[in-house]
Formats: structure tokens, sequence, C-alpha cells
């Protein structure tokens, strides 16, 4: 498993969220709310928990 940090507007945040979750290889696991950074309105941070999904790696040595 690994933690990511997403980091930026939340449009930038939604837009990439989206992009990992449609991803075949990537298995998501969870995802936390939406932080403001300190000092600034306009920049927020997210965490999700992901992981690679072991039957997409069997594909792709199999292709």
């Amino acid at each position: 498993m690994v933690k990511v940090r997403l980091q930026g507007t939340t449009c930038e945040i939604k837009r990439m969220k989206r992009c990992i979750e449609r991803n075949k290889r990537i298995k998501v696991i969870s995802v936390s709310d939406a932080f403001p950074n300190k000092g600034t309105k306009k920049y927020f941070r997210q965490y999700m928990d992901v992981m690679i999904d072991p039957n997409s790696e069997k594909k792709t040595v199999n292709q």
C-alpha cells in the first residue's frame, strides 16, 4: 500500500483523483476529506491509500 498526498485547488484535486480512480492498474483503498492548507483559502490537500492491483501485474507480464 502507498499513501498519496494530493495538493492543489479543489478542482485540481478532483481531476487527479478521478485519473487515479480510473486507472485499472491502481486500486484505491481509501480517500480522506479535503483539508485546507494553513495560510490559504485556495489550496487544499487530500490523502489516498492506493495499491497496484496484483491482477493487473499478471496481465502485463503475460502480454
